[in-house]
């Protein structure tokens, strides 16, 4: 054991001495450094190190690396007044601290993999580094977070593969940080596979495929694919960094032309034929017929004309969820309002209502929801608020007529059950 700690030590000599050639830590405070380390080194090699040691270690580590970036920011007036240019060479100690860090990550994950926690720090503590490593102080010299990120999120899946925030963590990185749409809807489908019944991970699956839609309607109406601005409105905003920021697509983002493993062959299918037959042949088409419309009316007849866009991938995977999670209320309610977000989505909002009231026409939260779904999203102060308010008490009145007849026929209805969600 005093072998390995030995070792570890030994490691650090490159980055003790750079500190202090630096100037940013003094022999005294270096030698106490090398004695905490030495310390924690050991609580490691302990038969029954705990998870907290680790986390113990870390918290040191990256309070003097914070302590080390502020005392090398302070440095930087006295270098520019001296009138030399300052070097901007990275050194041993503006990453070391970053590894060693990692490399205790690593050990501690090899020790308790069954601890959740322990991996979501890990892979928050890298990809901190690599969403800092391009414009921060300390950019690590060698790179490879992406790298380090895409092998971590596999490990730590592969640790905990009945854990839907892995599988979600993971899809939202290949989404987020690589633009990597078509590996987001890879992971989510595999994870469904693994988790056919999560709840969570049909809401996010669900989540995506919107997202994916609502990306490539905004970069069609950037490329003037879909309805053009007005040219006024293009001029102000040329060159505003700021306008729309999106990341780059991938190729394979719009749609996928393969089937991914574990891909449902349905969507697979919807998919494909998107990839031969929409887009050109849309447009063509407008443009041979349709010479007389303006352009945001072919536009707009193209996006019509588009399945993929007008969401028919995520009415799949709607259904598909509500299939897998039957006798959910909550459930359904919780697609619905997820799929009330997004613009241009009334059909399958519409389709989600339709659901409800066709599995559920006799259950009380149910009638209370689809009777209240137009007061969702009208304020207090709203003209439309008499209106929505007289909609429902109408829609409920409707519902109990029909629920009474229901329970004079023999139905099993909880007739007291709508009174008292009518009353609330």
């Amino acid at each position: 054991m005093a072998e390995i700690v030995q070792y570890h030590l030994e490691q650090m000599v490159p980055e003790l001495e750079d500190l202090e050639r630096k100037g940013l830590f003094s022999k005294q405070e270096l030698r106490a450094l090398v004695k905490k380390r030495t310390k924690f080194e050991y609580s490691l090699k302990r038969r029954r190190a705990a998870v907290g040691d680790f986390l113990r270690y870390v918290e040191y580590e990256a309070n003097v690396n914070a302590l080390r970036r502020e005392r090398k920011r302070r440095l930087r007036p006295a270098a520019g007044s001296s009138g030399k240019k300052k070097s901007a060479t990275t050194t041993v100690s503006d990453y070391s601290i970053d590894q060693r860090i990692i490399s205790i990550f690593e050990r501690a994950v090899v020790r308790h993999s069954e601890d959740k926690r322990l991996w979501i720090q890990f892979i928050a503590f890298v990809r901190g580094l690599g969403a800092g490593s391009s414009s921060g102080d300390d950019a690590d010299a060698g790179g490879g977070y992406s790298r380090l990120l895409s092998r971590l999120y596999g490990r730590a899946i592969a640790a905990h593969p009945r854990d839907p925030k892995m599988w979600i963590m993971a899809a939202d990185y290949q989404l987020s940080d690589t633009a990597n749409g078509a590996a987001a809807r890879a992971l989510m489908q595999r994870a469904l596979r693994v988790n056919p019944e999560s709840r969570e991970l049909w809401a996010e699956y669900l989540r995506l495929e919107l997202l994916l839609v609502d990306k490539i309607r905004a970069r069609r109406r950037v490329l003037g694919i879909d309805g053009a601005a007005k040219k006024e409105e293009e001029e102000e905003e040329e060159g505003d960094a700021g306008f729309i920021d999106l990341p780059a697509l991938d190729g394979n983002e719009r749609e996928e032309s393969g089937k991914p493993d574990g891909c449902d062959s349905s969507i697979a299918t919807v998919l494909a034929e998107i990839e031969e037959r929409i887009e050109t042949k849309a447009l063509l088409k407008l443009d041979s017929e349709s010479a007389e419309l303006t352009d945001e009316q072919k536009a707009a007849m193209a996006t019509a004309a588009n399945p993929y866009l007008q969401g028919v991938v995520a009415r799949i995977v709607y259904d598909q969820a509500v299939a897998a999670v039957p006798d959910d209320l909550e459930f359904r309610k919780e697609l619905a309002a997820i799929v009330a977000r997004f613009d241009g989505m009334e059909p399958l909002h519409a389709h989600a209502v339709q659901t409800v009231s066709r599995d559920f026409a006799n259950s009380p939260p149910a009638i209370a929801y689809l009777c209240t779904t137009g007061l969702l999203g009208v304020s207090l102060d709203s003209p439309a608020l008499v209106d929505a308010l007289q909609t429902a008490v109408a829609a409920f009145q409707e519902n109990l007529e029909r629920i009474a007849g229901n329970a004079a026929a023999g139905v099993d209805v909880d007739v007291p059950g709508v009174w008292a969600e009518y009353i609330r």
